[in-house]
C-alpha cells in the first residue's frame, strides 16, 4: 500500500477537491499539496507520523483539518491556508510558521500533549485567545506576533514555565518577555528579573513609557518598532 507522498506531488492541482488517504501512509513530504486552492477538507489517516514543509501551504479553500496522534509537523505545514477555521490536533509539537496567516482560524484547542510551539506557528493568525498547555516547555520566537483578533491569553493550570501578568506573556526559566498582548498600551512596567526581551513583542503598541528593570540584558529585534506614541 502506499506509504509516501513525495515533495510538490500534487502542487498547483488547483482543481482538486478532495483526497482519500489510504491507510498505512507514513510521510507526505514538502509541498505535496501546496496550493491546491479548491481542497476543502482533509483527514489525515492514523498512522501518519510526517507533514513536510509547507505540506498544505495556502490551500485557500480548506476549512477544516484532522490530524492523528504523533505526527511531526515542519514549517509552514497549513501556512496561508485563508479559509481554515477548525483544527483537530492530538500532537506533540507544532512547527514553525505551520498556521501563519490563517486568518479565518479563530480558536484552536491545543492539546495536553503538546511539548513545543515553533517560531511564528500562528503568526498574523485569526486567533481570538488561546491557551498554552500545561506540558508545553517551548515557545518559539514570535509565535503569535501580528494576531491583532488576540484579547484572551492563558497559560494553564500547573505549567511552571509561563506566567501572564499584566497582560505580559513571561518565560520563567529563560527569564525572558515573550509576549504582550495586542491592547497592551500606556504605561508598562517590565518586571525585576527580567533579562530579556524577546523579537516583536510591543510592535505596533499603543504605549508612551516603559519601565524597563536594571536585570534586563537584550533587547530582542523589532521589539519596539511602530510605537509612534512611545515617548520615554
Amino acid at each position: 500500500s502506499l506509504q509516501k507522498i513525495g515533495n510538490y506531488a500534487f502542487e498547483f492541482c488547483n482543481e482538486l477537491k478532495e483526497v482519500n488517504f489510504p491507510e498505512g501512509l507514513i510521510t507526505i513530504d514538502g509541498a505535496a499539496f501546496a496550493y491546491c486552492t479548491q481542497l476543502e477538507n482533509v483527514v489525515l489517516p492514523e498512522g501518519l507520523k510526517y507533514l513536510g514543509d509547507s505540506a498544505f501551504r495556502s490551500c485557500d479553500s480548506l476549512t477544516e483539518i484532522t490530524v492523528p496522534e504523533g505526527i511531526t509537523f515542519m514549517s509552514g505545514t497549513f501556512a496561508t491556508c485563508y479559509s481554515l477555521r477548525t483544527v483537530n490536533l492530538p500532537v506533540v509539537e507544532i512547527g514553525q510558521s505551520a498556521f501563519g496567516s490563517c486568518t479565518m482560524l479563530k480558536q484552536i484547542t491545543l492539546p495536553d500533549t503538546l511539548t513545543t510551539i515553533g517560531w511564528r506557528a500562528f503568526e498574523s493568525s485569526g486567533l481570538t485567545s488561546l491557551t498554552i498547555p500545561v506540558n508545553v516547555t517551548s515557545l518559539g520566537g514570535s509565535f503569535i506576533t501580528d494576531c491583532s483578533a488576540l484579547t484572551s491569553l492563558y497559560v494553564a493550570e500547573g505549567n511552571p514555565n509561563y506566567e501572564i501578568v499584566d497582560g505580559l506573556l513571561y518565560d520563567i526559566p529563560a527569564q525572558t518577555l515573550r509576549y504582550a498582548l495586542p491592547d497592551v498600551s500606556g504605561d508598562v512596567v517590565i518586571r525585576d528579573g527580567t533579562v530579556r526581551i524577546a523579537d516583536d513583542v510591543f510592535k505596533n503598541h499603543a504605549i508612551t513609557s516603559v519601565q524597563l528593570p536594571d536585570s534586563l540584558q537584550k533587547i530582542g529585534n523589532y521589539a519596539f518598532e511602530f510605537c509612534n506614541e512611545l515617548k520615554e
